[in-house]
């Protein structure tokens, strides 16, 4: 199973965070990056999952609320642009995001 992972780089708001997106991951690292107040905590590890390939993220500790809201608006919005590229390509993407209790180190 090959295991890509993705880690931006840089400070501050999303214009000068210094995300630069591998096409593979669709901008979902950089879109990360524009809601959390640490994005150089961001990580995306993609693991292709027979049919699907699944976008494993993880976010800093105090940014978790900002990413998998109550509602899970963020989360919902991030799933709908997967579906939208896949749909597109054919192809079948899904959204993990680590909570608190995963560790994906």
């Amino acid at each position: 199973m090959k295991v890509s992972r993705f880690k931006p780089s840089g400070e501050g708001n999303c214009a000068d965070a210094g995300c630069s997106v591998e096409r593979s991951q669709y901008g979902i690292p950089r879109l990360l990056c524009c809601i959390v107040d640490a994005p150089d905590a961001v990580k995306v590890d993609t693991v292709p999952d027979g049919v699907a390939t699944v976008f494993r993220v993880s976010v800093a500790q105090s940014d978790i609320g900002k990413v998998s809201d109550f509602q899970g608006r963020n989360a919902r919005a991030l799933r709908v642009l997967l579906n939208a590229a896949g749909a597109k390509q054919g192809r079948k993407f899904a959204l993990d995001i680590a909570d608190k209790f995963d560790d994906l180190s």
